[in-house]
């Protein structure tokens, strides 16, 4: 249920034996390298993590022991090493590997929340509280939706509801477009008895990403409280044919709605807090069930989640600078404005990609080891035709393509969504505050320029 920011990075295992002293070059003859113990200690943390994430343990627990013998001063390795003694169920030796990551980075975000995630899970939560607050307000720091949630996830498992609930709230404000968050915010909503509110939830969780197994149960459960059959049924077929191997696939054929995570969770947050659930569907929730349920519609743009609605309203005030206003042509006259969207000026920041220099006795494969890259990836990078490359030549390691240009006029926002990037990030990077337009050839950068600095 928690999640550690473990970035696991997915490696295709090389089936040639390489060391970290010698190599055997395309003449078949045995070169001696140079040999550098930190990148040696980043290929065997990398490789300990992708054996780890496969559950070969073994082979995971020899290479960040490797990795640790290379590079014992580097905080990422220990948390890893902490992260596999967690997955053996070695406590004692797990909180020594984090205690040991954070002597050497105390303020390393991704060890704090582990950190803390670890304590939660052995019942130390006031604790583990304390280290996801140092990881949420570390500078910088990318995961805080995930930590947050995680922070939601320890005081559920605690009966602290009200608190979680304002959490994962606070979490979707940092990662909203992230379904796990989506879903539990609509898991707690309704265990709290507000329908109306799990079912604007579920909608967008609908919308960004599809309904799995559990948000079709929650669909079910929902249809089920507002005595709507017809929808009830027609969500458990939809979970009986894309999901028929799951615990709640069976629980549907077994009719044993009340064994579901969702009444297990009302059924929890009503013993500990029975002032604060509704016990009975309100008439407000059951029309607007009715209507987006009963119609099989989950895409309903009047719901109000939190009690803040959905569309984005912008109050009539002073001027944005260089706005553009649409009217209405409706009879009202006193609200004529719809939507005004001010031009951006954008500054877009110019970036050297790095390069590397390929080293006397080095080849294409032997750089595609040392930077863990695949050679079909660098020989695309590089336009290289042939795999052949020569010592002194200069060598991208990292995507070169960093930029899009716009084809049309577009609101940021939009760019953003097409190109998977969060909206603040992609503003930060650009210079601007706030969302706006973005005019036609303008050149869009799409990676954090502060990586090539």
């Amino acid at each position: 249920m928690f999640r550690l920011t473990l970035i696991l990075i997915t490696l295709n295992l090389l089936v040639a034996c390489v060391t970290e002293k010698s190599y055997v070059d395309s003449n078949k003859q045995v070169k001696s390298l140079d040999f550098d113990k930190e990148e040696a200690a980043k290929s065997r943390l990398l490789l300990g993590l992708e054996y780890l994430k496969n559950q070969n343990l073994p082979q995971a627990k020899a290479n960040l022991d490797k990795a640790a013998e290379f590079a014992p001063n580097r905080a990422d390795v220990h948390y890893s090493l902490a992260y596999y003694f967690q997955t053996v169920g070695d406590i004692n030796q797990a909180d020594a590997s984090y205690q040991k990551a954070l002597a050497i980075e105390p303020n390393n975000p991704n060890t704090l929340n582990n950190y803390a995630v670890f304590l939660c899970q052995n019942g130390q939560v006031t604790q583990a509280k304390e280290y996801f607050k140092q990881a949420i307000k570390t500078p910088g720091y990318s995961q805080v939706g995930e930590s947050y949630l995680n922070l939601a996830y320890c005081e559920i498992a605690q009966s602290q509801y009200s608190k979680a609930l304002e959490n994962v709230t606070t979490a979707s404000k940092y990662d909203p477009k992230s379904t796990e968050i989506m879903l539990v915010a609509a898991q707690l909503h309704y265990g709290f008895g507000n329908l109306s509110s799990a079912l604007s939830w579920l909608n967008e969780l609908e919308a960004v990403g599809g309904l799995n197994a559990d948000g079709l149960m929650l669909a079910i459960v929902l249809a089920r409280a507002s005595n709507l059959a017809d929808s009830a049924a027609s969500f458990e077929q939809q979970l009986l044919v894309q999901f028929p191997d799951t615990l709640q696939a069976t629980l549907v054929r077994n009719q044993k709605y009340q064994d579901s995570e969702p009444q297990k969770l009302r059924r929890d947050i009503e013993s500990t807090m029975p002032n604060l659930v509704n016990q009975s569907p309100q008439s407000s929730d059951v029309a607007i069930l009715n209507s987006a349920l009963g119609s099989a519609n989950m895409v309903n743009e009047s719901l109000v989640r939190d009690g803040i609605h959905a569309l984005n309203i912008i109050e009539k005030e002073s001027s944005l600078p260089e706005e553009e206003v649409v009217y209405d042509a409706s009879e009202s006259k006193d609200l004529t404005v719809v939507e005004r969207t001010p031009w951006l000026e954008i500054t877009t920041p110019k970036v050297n990609i790095p390069r590397y220099e390929v080293k006397s006795g080095e080849n294409l494969y032997r750089v595609s080891i040392k930077f863990n890259i695949q050679m079909s990836t660098l020989m695309k990078w590089n336009n290289l035709k042939k795999q052949q490359v020569n010592a002194g030549e200069r060598l991208y390691i990292r995507n070169p393509d960093v930029y899009h240009v716009v084809e049309t006029d577009e609101k940021l926002s939009i760019i953003a969504d097409k190109l998977n990037i969060n909206l603040d990030d992609i503003m930060r990077w650009h210079g601007v505050s706030h969302d706006g337009l973005v005019k036609a050839k303008t050149k869009i950068i799409t990676v954090d320029p502060e990586q090539f600095k």
